[in-house]
């Protein structure tokens, strides 16, 4: 998740009593956007001012799985999507990944036929790659990144038991392989590994488990020709023995820190992780996940950030069968549970993302976007709610009436 930067001159009071700051509810406002019953979902960034969500789901007609888009126009409310388009299927598809936008295009990883596939999309068509070093073994997990080093795929090695991560420095043309390390991942009964980078400084940091059972995040410099992995010891999890269930991960840019959820052995784990000193990290169990949802037999993980002026969490909210706010004015950070979470309980997929209401460089509004299952009949929904933020002025306010929206997405 891109981090929010601004610089306050302008005070709250001299804003002009016409201005609305409140136009989103503070209730929870959902709309269907497909029929298709998303397995894994996922948002992306605007490219030329469109989200896009691709949908991995099982096609019972060809008994084969399959991947759909549609993008998102604003306001992001799902109130102007387009239809799905199909851009992949196969039988072994899986392990959809975190979607990367750079210079309006998207960098959309997964897992096909145990190899790793990119498809690019530069908000007219898609086209698809498979990661030619990674034809020969088997691997089962993809994820995404991006900074002004290139574009970093971080994947699992099921043969090897490593994490590798490639890297293109040419809009996904192609990818070399940048560095790699020793892990068990999701097939292997391992924690789903998760890269987050902020863009400028080009720092990254993964999450992974080792075949002993530990968590260690793995701090590194995409600048590096030859990358240096500091790993720091998170937690001890149960010895993986084997493949069960897919236990979900997610992370982004919190601040000063990279936070980052995952699914330990049943329970959400939330560990915030100090950039300039990651072993300075806190961890706040947020509680059970529940497997047996209403609708669906796995839960998936996600969540979001918006930092103030000073780059200290203004809000932080993570989402599993459960939707936490963490409160980090606390150490370690402590939460409460949204009771209004229309999620609640029903299981299944969930990814979000961070929506700005702005007027010139002005954010008026900020909002939470998540995507996932329709309640009750089946399909997938948008939810959107305004979330207690402060207004964040870039210098000087705009008086001009036009609105542009915008998105943050880990």
């Amino acid at each position: 998740m891109k981090n929010i930067q601004y610089t306050l001159s302008l005070l709250f009071t001299l804003i002009p009593a016409s201005v609305s700051l409140a136009a989103g509810s503070n209730a929870w406002q959902s709309t269907p956007v497909t029929a298709i019953t998303g397995l894994e979902l996922k948002l992306s960034e605007p490219i030329n001012g469109e989200m896009l969500s691709v949908l991995l789901s099982h096609d019972n007609s060809n008994n084969t799985n399959r991947l759909d888009a549609i993008t998102i126009r604003q306001p992001f409310d799902g109130s102007d999507v387009s239809p799905p388009t199909r851009i992949d299927f196969s039988p072994n598809l899986f392990a959809l990944g975190e979607i990367c936008v750079e210079n309006n295009q998207a960098y959309i990883p997964y897992i096909k036929d145990f190899n790793v596939g990119v498809i690019k999309y530069d908000g007219l068509n898609f086209s698809s790659l498979t990661i030619p070093a990674t034809m020969t073994n088997n691997y089962d997990n993809a994820n995404c990144a991006v900074t002004n080093d290139g574009i970093f795929i971080l994947t699992h090695d099921l043969t090897d038991q490593e994490t590798e991560i490639f890297k293109s420095t040419n809009s996904g043309v192609s990818y070399n392989m940048f560095g790699n390390y020793n892990s068990v991942g999701p097939f292997s009964g391992g924690i789903r590994e998760f890269i987050t980078a902020d863009y400028d400084s080009g720092l990254a940091m993964t999450v992974s488990q080792m075949n002993t059972g530990m968590v260690r995040s793995t701090r590194f410099f995409t600048s590096d020709a030859f990358p240096v992995f500091d790993h720091v010891n998170l937690t001890m999890l149960m010895q993986p023995t084997g493949f069960t269930f897919v236990k979900e991960s997610s992370g982004g840019i919190n601040g000063d820190h990279m936070s980052f959820s995952f699914n330990g052995d049943g329970q959400a784990e939330l560990f915030n992780i100090p950039t300039a000193n990651p072993a300075a990290f806190t961890m706040t169990h947020l509680g059970p996940i529940n497997s047996m949802g209403s609708q669906f037999n796995f839960q998936g993980g996600s969540g979001y950030s918006v930092p103030d002026l000073d780059g200290n969490p203004m809000v932080h909210q993570v989402m599993w069968g459960n939707l936490y706010e963490i409160n980090h004015d606390m150490s370690p950070p402590t939460f409460t549970v949204d009771s209004d979470y229309p999620l609640m309980g029903i299981g299944g997929p969930v990814d979000g993302c961070v929506i700005k209401q702005m007027r010139g460089n002005d954010i008026i509004e900020i909002e939470g976007l998540i995507i996932g299952p329709t309640v009750g009949p089946g399909g997938t929904s948008l939810y959107l709610k305004r979330l207690e933020a402060d207004p964040i002025f870039a210098g000087r306010f705009e008086l001009t009436p036009t609105i542009i929206y915008d998105a943050d997405c880990p």
